[in-house]
């Protein structure tokens, strides 16, 4: 078993969330103070690999999680 953790920064979080209109940016706003939300993040110290989708493309995470699943 593998653990890939994707992240991205929250302001990126919170623009990507607007961008789908206001409704979608106050669900998200209200989602990371949930315990599971909370919990889930902290999780990422565990992991064998942390993507961030600000640095990496869709593909280039993609050929990362193929290239961690191949090992």
């Amino acid at each position: 078993m593998r653990h890939v953790h994707i992240v991205a920064p929250e302001s990126v979080l919170e623009q990507r969330c607007a961008a789908r209109g206001l409704s979608h940016l106050e669900d998200y706003q209200a989602s990371v103070l949930h315990p599971n939300e909370q919990s889930a993040r902290s999780l990422a110290g565990f992991a064998d690999k942390v993507l961030d989708t600000k640095q990496y493309t869709p593909l280039e995470i993609a050929d990362q999680i193929m290239n961690i699943w191949e090992k």
